[in-house]
């Protein structure tokens, strides 16, 4: 039986990983330890995609990161062509457009860095496929989004992408990996991704900032049509947020944002399914104002000594049509799953570890049922909960 702190270590050891491999992780639990094992497989392009065509043949492409080649990569990626990058670093201090359909990008875990503040990319055509590919923010603030899917996509695929260290020590706004906005979007999958070291770390004293590994959201007043979506087997590490006196820590591994009044007309079909969620310093996943989600064989490790997080999962603002089946959490958490104003939500299989929380407030709950106290309005309507285990190290 494994230590929570070997469990993090092993985990923290296959994130840093070369992202020339495949992170294949498991989480085993039962209702009294966790065991994390993980194995890499190599990528090989010649044997995945060998008939692309390569963007350092076609366009002269620089993978060598010294200089900016997102011009050379947007015309290639313009051609509607699928294409090959070479392992390497690409630098690009402009935001990559992927506007065509019908296209697969091989990237062989090449890293891509810039000099500038950027949404790395942005993806506004149908039926794409992004495969090993790493987004390296070196540190610095991006664009509030490293990458976003745009409105009206369609059946956009991101498969063993890298999203890591984003750290915005600048009064520039939220700061998120992906956003995935809610509005005709469908068929979005994000499969076997990490998402590490996405930080907000400046305080501004008037916003209120946030950050999270994967956002689905919309800016829309109404939704057009519903989306579908996967993230499944991706794995989400080390998500901070600032607790000060202005506001509170607002870091999440996913959230969900819909319209505030509204939950019917955002019914959603999205199912987060078999993730790994590390010290995401609020919560590994918020849902507000949206229905419709299936959280599915997810788990939830914390070990910070400094501040325990408020609930793995937070359902509130109206949500309806949520379910929880089999959902581990070790560490420092208040509450499993909090849920503030709900309809039909069904918890089955929850099972707690919880170490030395830091809080003086409510914590070492499973589920806790209970409005916040500025939304006491909210209702709840038919929540069952069955299979609930609560244990203390």
């Amino acid at each position: 039986m494994a230590s929570k702190l070997a469990i993090v270590v092993a985990a923290r050891s296959a994130l840093r990983s070369s992202v020339m491999h495949v992170l294949v992780a498991v989480l085993a639990c039962d209702h009294l330890c966790a065991q994390w094992t993980a194995r890499a497989e190599p990528i090989d392009l010649a044997l995945t995609c060998p008939q692309f065509a390569s963007v350092v043949d076609l366009v002269n492409a620089d993978n060598t990161g010294a200089t900016d080649t997102a011009p050379a990569l947007q015309a290639a990626i313009d051609s509607g062509l699928s294409l090959r990058f070479p392992e390497g670093t690409y630098k690009i201090n402009a935001s990559l457009e992927f506007a065509s359909s019908n296209a697969e990008y091989c990237f062989g875990g090449s890293k891509f860095v810039s000099d500038n503040r950027i949404t790395f990319f942005r993806i506004d055509g149908s039926n794409l496929v992004l495969r090993d590919f790493e987004i390296d923010a070196l540190c610095l603030p991006v664009d509030t989004y490293a990458m976003r899917i745009n409105k009206g996509s369609k059946n956009v695929s991101l498969i063993r992408g890298v999203v890591r260290d984003i750290a915005n020590d600048e009064p520039v706004g939220s700061q998120y990996g992906l956003l995935v906005d809610l509005d005709s979007t469908h068929g979005t999958l994000v499969d076997h991704c990490v998402f590490e070291n996405i930080s907000q770390v400046e305080d501004n004293t008037s916003t209120n900032h946030f950050c999270a590994a994967i956002y689905f959201a919309t800016a829309s007043d109404a939704i057009t049509s519903a989306t579908n979506a996967v993230v499944r087997d991706c794995v989400v590490a080390e998500v901070y947020s600032p607790v000060v006196a202005s506001s509170v820590s607002n870091a999440d591994g996913i959230r969900f944002s819909g319209i505030p009044g509204d939950p019917e007309s955002l019914q959603l079909d999205v199912v987060l399914e078999g993730n790994t969620f590390l010290n995401c310093q609020k919560r590994t996943m918020k849902v507000s104002h949206v229905g419709g989600v299936r959280i599915i064989g997810n788990h939830v490790i914390d070990d910070r000594t400094d501040v325990d997080g408020q609930a793995a999962i937070e359902i509130l603002g109206e949500s309806r049509d949520i379910s929880v089946d089999d959902l581990s959490v070790v560490g420092n958490y208040n509450t499993a799953v909090w849920i503030q104003s709900a309809t039909n939500v069904m918890l089955n299989d929850i099972r707690c570890q919880y170490g030395n929380t830091v809080s003086s407030g409510v914590v070492g709950l499973g589920v806790r049922i209970e409005p916040f106290p500025t939304n006491s309005g909210w209702v709840f309507e038919d929540i069952s909960v069955t299979d609930h285990c609560v244990t203390w190290g």
